[in-house]
């Protein structure tokens, strides 16, 4: 159970056979293109819970988060270029073409995405994956701690793992 619930763009677009249904819906450059991907993502996250997939269902609502960071960035600098050639942080533009409809992309997502973390179903699903998830995590620890008191063990007894007395030469 390596699926970790994430609401930063690090490691996001990382789970197939999620990524490659939900990039290519995946659009920001322009109000058109948001609300048009807005939606198509909403049917995929009804979609999923339709399914009772809550990784579908959360990386639909990642995806979505993710929208509302590209758009601003297109909202804060002209061409959505934060930074120049060199890594240095370019000013952010106070007006520039295409500023209101990017700010009008923004809102599309944050309202998608305010649906979806409100949605009874994504909730109900991700309370039991929480849970299921913790019940994994405390399970792994205790097989990894019966592996290590079982290393520990055999370190002392001078038995191998096969449970064979190791054999020493006097060097007669």
């Amino acid at each position: 159970m390596s699926y970790k619930i994430g609401y930063t763009k690090v490691g996001v677009i990382n789970f197939e056979p999620y990524k490659s249904n939900l990039l290519p819906l995946w659009r920001f450059h322009n109000a058109e293109a948001a609300t048009k991907s807005c939606q198509n993502l909403w049917e995929i996250f009804l979609d999923y819970d339709e399914r009772g997939d809550f990784v579908g269902m959360d990386m639909t609502r990642n995806i979505m988060q993710m929208g509302i960071i590209r758009a601003r960035r297109y909202v804060n600098y002209k061409g959505g270029r934060e930074y120049d050639d060199e890594g240095n942080i370019l000013p952010k533009s106070e007006c520039h073409e295409g500023k209101k409809e990017m700010e009008m992309a923004v809102r599309l997502f944050q309202r998608h995405l305010a649906l979806a973390e409100t949605h009874p179903g994504y909730n109900a699903k991700k309370k039991v994956f929480v849970r299921e998830k913790r019940a994994w995590n405390n399970n792994e620890r205790r097989i990894e701690d019966a592996k290590a008191v079982r290393r520990w063990k055999y370190a002392d007894s001078g038995i191998d793992k096969e449970g064979q007395k190791e054999q020493y030469s006097r060097g007669r």
